[in-house]
C-alpha cells in the first residue's frame, strides 16, 4: 500500500483497501484520542452492532436495528387503595422516559366493585373508561393518542354478583406506536346507574404520598406538583382534552398523589 491508502474492516472481519487524497480528522460523536491522519494508513472498524459494507467507491455504515417492544408497565410505588377519581375528571401522571420503541393496542386497568346482593335489588349500571397518552411541548401537554371502552351490567337479586364483585380487569383499546421520549398517561371515567346505587365502582390505585400544599416556606400552591404534570385537571370534561396546560393540573388532594395500576400491551392471551 502506498501513502494515503487506507483499509477498513467490517463486522464479519473482511478487509478492504482504498485511497484517500485529503487529510482526515475525526470529530463529533467520537471516543478515544482524536488525531489528524495526513499520511500512512486509515483503518475503519465496525464496532458493537455496527456493520461496514462497500459497493465500489461507497462505504455504508449501518447501525443496530431498533427492536419494537409489545409491553410496558409504568412503575408503581406504595400500597393498594381504592379511589373514586371523580365523574368526568381527568387524572394524569408522568410515566417517565420510554427507553425504546413500543407498539401497543390496549391498556389494562383495575377497578374495584362493591355491590348489593339483596334479593329485592334490581338495578343497572354503566361505566365509560378512557385512556390517553400525552407528550409535552413547553408547558403544554398534547394528546398523542387515546382510546375508550364502555361496560354495562344489570342485576336482579344479586344474580350478577359473581361476575362483577371485587377487583376486576378493564381492557381499553388504544393503538399507539411509541418512540423513545417522555410520556404522560391520563384516565377519565364516568358512571351512571338506574334505581338505587346498588353498585359502587372505584379505581384501583397505589398511594405513595400525601397531598401537597406547595413549596417549603412558600404560600399554598396546589399546582406546584412533586412530579411535573401529576394530578387532576381542574376542568371536568367528557372527553380527553387535546391539550392540557401544566399550570391547570392540581395536586391538592390525596387522590392526586395516587397512581392507577395500568399496563400497555400488544399481546394476546
Amino acid at each position: 500500500m502506498g501513502q494515503g491508502d487506507f483499509i477498513y474492516q467490517g463486522a464479519a472481519g473482511g478487509v478492504q483497501t482504498g485511497s484517500i487524497v485529503n487529510a482526515v480528522v475525526i470529530g463529533g460523536n467520537t471516543s478515544g484520542t482524536t488525531a489528524s491522519v495526513t499520511s500512512g494508513t486509515l483503518f475503519l472498524a465496525g464496532g458493537t452492532n455496527i456493520t461496514l459494507s462497500q459497493n465500489g467507491n461507497s462505504i455504508t455504515i449501518v447501525g443496530p436495528t431498533n427492536v419494537t417492544h409489545s409491553f410496558f408497565r409504568p412503575p408503581f410505588h406504595g400500597a393498594n387503595t381504592q379511589v373514586q377519581v371523580g365523574q368526568n375528571s381527568v387524572f394524569i401522571w408522568p410515566i417517565g422516559a420510554l427507553p425504546g420503541y413500543y407498539s401497543v393496542s390496549r391498556a389494562h386497568l383495575i377497578v374495584f366493585n362493591s355491590y348489593s346482593s339483596s334479593s329485592n335489588s334490581s338495578w343497572a349500571a354503566a361505566l365509560s373508561m378512557q385512556v390517553g397518552l400525552y407528550t409535552r411541548s413547553g408547558s403544554t401537554l398534547n394528546l398523542y393518542t387515546s382510546g375508550s371502552t364502555d361496560y354495562a351490567v344489570t342485576d336482579t337479586g344479586g344474580a350478577s354478583s359473581a361476575s362483577i364483585g371485587g377487583s376486576r380487569l378493564l381492557s381499553v383499546p388504544i393503538n399507539a406506536t411509541l418512540s423513545p421520549g417522555d410520556y404522560w398517561v391520563a384516565i377519565l371515567s364516568s358512571t351512571n346507574s338506574t334505581n338505587a346505587n346498588w353498585l359502587t365502582m372505584s379505581n384501583q390505585m397505589q398511594s405513595w404520598q400525601g397531598s401537597l400544599s406547595g413549596s417549603f416556606g412558600g404560600s399554598s400552591n396546589p399546582t406546584q406538583n412533586f412530579a411535573v404534570g401529576m394530578g387532576h385537571v381542574n376542568t371536568s370534561t367528557g372527553a380527553m382534552p387535546a391539550t392540557i396546560l401544566l399550570g391547570n393540573i392540581s395536586n391538592n388532594a390525596q387522590k392526586d398523589c395516587e397512581v392507577p395500576q395500568i399496563s400497555f400491551m400488544n399481546i394476546t392471551g
